[in-house]
């Protein structure tokens, strides 16, 4: 097996592992009684997120990347919308000058309320822009984030998601979030 096959292999089981101890600490800080309520707020959240974008051409192999980006949602009730940005580094990518991928979503999510977490749908649309060396080349994409909003306590909650395009070239992103609600009452 290729050395860099095995070193994506590792890169995803850590991702996963840390996404996957994420999840279980939200649901034990979130089984508290103390949490934030997230109905009826406006929410700012900041998110580290890990992809895989299929290129244009099928000869090239797809783009591993990582990131920071920021959210901003208005959730009534059962109903949260917002939209995002995000600016990730491309992961192995050894062209001229700083490769990156800037990106930009909208979104419309359907929350649950089985308790204290709050499971969700969401249909997002984004667009990427990737700039490596001579290549700069923007994708639409269209798809699904399905995840967890957990409240940790009174102030925060951890926003967990997995998405894919079923249009478009994402074919898989993780992100962790950390976000603050508002209460739309103190704005």
């Amino acid at each position: 097996m290729p050395h860099g096959c095995k070193a994506r292999r590792s890169q995803a089981f850590i991702v996963m592992r840390l996404v996957v101890a994420a999840a279980v600490l939200a649901a034990c800080l979130g089984s508290t009684e103390a949490h934030a309520h997230l109905d009826e707020t406006l929410d700012v959240s900041l998110h580290a997120t890990r992809g895989r974008f299929a290129m244009s051409d099928p000869s090239l192999p797809p783009l591993d990347v990582h990131g920071l980006g920021a959210r901003v949602g208005w959730t009534l009730t059962t109903l949260r919308f917002g939209g995002g940005a995000a600016l990730h580094d491309l992961v192995g990518h050894t062209s001229g000058g700083h490769p990156f991928m800037a990106s930009g979503e909208l979104f419309v999510a359907v929350l649950m309320d089985p308790g204290c977490l709050h499971p969700f749908v969401e249909l997002r649309a984004h667009v990427d822009h990737v700039h490596a060396g001579d290549l700069g080349v923007t994708r639409l994409g269209l798809g699904p984030r399905v995840g967890v909003l957990a409240p940790l306590n009174d102030y925060f909650f951890l926003d967990l998601g997995f998405s894919m395009d079923l249009v478009g070239p994402e074919t898989f992103r993780g992100t962790i979030g950390l976000g603050l609600p508002i209460p739309l009452s103190h704005l």
